[in-house]
């Protein structure tokens, strides 16, 4: 029997967002829920990815979880990681959180990004 894989896989690089959109889950975060560290260490990252594309030919990865990527320190070094394994991410992002090298990085690698324009 062949063993079923996810077709995407989401990935969260960072818990930390400045905004406090009505819709989003964080609003209901409480000191239980809330993550021991702000940023995916850069190490564990390449780890699954190195992991993710040798189970899955084409990998489908989303860089977007309860956190905004674009904050993490290292967000374009690891699109330019994706980048070299041929794997380009879909992303969901708060516009007014991402600088200009972040959405130039975006749109180089990205195959899809989606924006949140709450203010």
């Amino acid at each position: 029997m062949k063993t079923k894989q996810p077709k995407t896989i989401a990935l969260e690089l960072s818990s930390q967002c400045g905004l406090n959109c009505s819709y989003c889950d964080r609003q209901n975060w409480d000191a239980d829920v809330r993550r021991n560290r702000p940023h995916m260490d850069l190490g564990l990252f390449g780890q699954l990815v190195d992991e993710i594309s040798e189970m899955m030919p084409q990998p489908q990865i989303s860089l977007s979880f309860e956190g905004e990527s674009t904050l993490h320190p290292e967000f374009i070094y690891m699109l330019e990681y994706l980048n070299e394994k041929k794997i380009r991410p879909w992303i969901t992002i708060r516009a007014k959180q991402a600088g200009k090298p972040e959405l130039d990085a975006l749109i180089q690698r990205c195959s899809a990004v989606s924006v949140s324009m709450e203010l």
